[in-house]
């Protein structure tokens, strides 16, 4: 088994999942700067990569799907528009 590159703070925040134009509503059940678990109400049609918008703190991340079971999916958050945009003030 794979060991995780960072330890996931347990969470039950709401998010959405944007992509293209379409948005879906998901909870976050665990988390961390690099991935988190998602509950969705399917994962079907979900594609392989979107961004993922913490709700509550208007953070986003590009997200990649590195597992889906039932209704909950594993992602590798591989950038942070918050980050970013703090990185790009303190240039």
């Amino acid at each position: 088994m794979r060991e995780r590159a960072a330890i996931r703070e347990r969470v039950l925040k709401p998010g959405t999942i944007e992509f293209g134009v379409n948005a879906v509503a998901c909870m976050v059940r665990n988390f961390s700067e690099q991935g988190a678990a998602l509950d969705v109400s399917s994962s079907f049609g979900l594609p392989d990569y979107f961004t993922l918008v913490l709700t509550l703190e208007g953070r986003r991340f590009s997200a990649r799907v590195i597992w889906r079971q039932d209704m909950r999916i594993g992602v590798a958050l591989e950038s942070s528009s918050y980050e970013a945009t703090r990185a790009k003030r303190s240039c």
